[in-house]
């Protein structure tokens, strides 16, 4: 890249991450969640979540209708090191379905 353009490639990143982090409050069929509150209502009465739903319930509503691999939503809610765990998870799934 030539240095304008590497310039002008931070500057929208810059104006897109501040743009996102601006929104503070998201709305979705009745259900509010305010990320910087960590508080959760639906219909106007308040819903108290876990700090691990409360990341799944941020991360859905991110992009109502997105289809999320299991990996990817492994990786946004339980972190990186969940993503190598997951031959253990997923013969612990197959052990609780089979029983």
């Amino acid at each position: 890249y030539s240095p304008r353009e590497m310039i002008a490639r931070i500057n929208a990143l810059l104006r897109r991450s501040e743009m996102q982090s601006a929104v503070s409050q998201k709305e979705y069929a009745g259900v509010s969640i305010d990320l910087d509150a960590h508080k959760v209502t639906r219909d106007g009465k308040l819903i108290q979540l876990s700090p691990t739903c409360f990341k799944l319930l941020a991360t859905l509503m991110e992009r109502p209708g997105y289809v999320y691999s299991r990996d990817r939503l492994l990786g946004r809610v339980w972190g990186a090191m969940c993503s190598l765990n997951r031959v253990q998870s997923t013969f612990t799934y197959g052990v609780s379905v089979k029983r």
